[in-house]
């Protein structure tokens, strides 16, 4: 008889179009981050604790920080979870910071970009 692994429970998640938006319209690192706080400020204490322990993001100090938590929710998404709650909350959380760290990236190639032309 063949022997099947537990199945895997992967969500997905939208991220809703007024914090795609504050991404998108985030001129520095410093706004990138401050949207970022006030995203994870909306979440209850009981959705952050529904979150697997290491799933959950604690002060966001700096663009770093984005960047190492869309990679962590990411590779934690990717993982098999039989909690389909938890695979929802940890989808939201990782669109959320998937689109947070791409805006980062084109803020950075942007200042990069202006810096070459200054050296020009």
């Amino acid at each position: 008889m063949e022997r099947r692994s537990p199945m895997r429970v992967r969500q997905v998640a939208a991220l809703a179009p007024d914090w795609k938006a504050l991404l998108d319209d985030a001129d520095n690192e410093a706004e990138l981050v401050r949207v970022t706080r006030d995203y994870l400020a909306t979440w209850t204490p009981q959705e952050m604790f529904a979150l697997p322990e290491q799933c959950r993001p604690g002060q966001i100090k700096g663009a770093e920080d984005i960047s190492f938590w869309a990679y962590e929710l990411a590779r934690i998404h990717c993982a098999d979870t039989n909690d389909p709650g938890a695979a929802a909350l940890v989808a939201k959380m990782m669109t959320f910071f998937s689109h947070a760290s791409e805006r980062l990236a084109k803020l950075l190639q942007a200042r990069r970009a202006a810096e070459a032309d200054e050296d020009s």
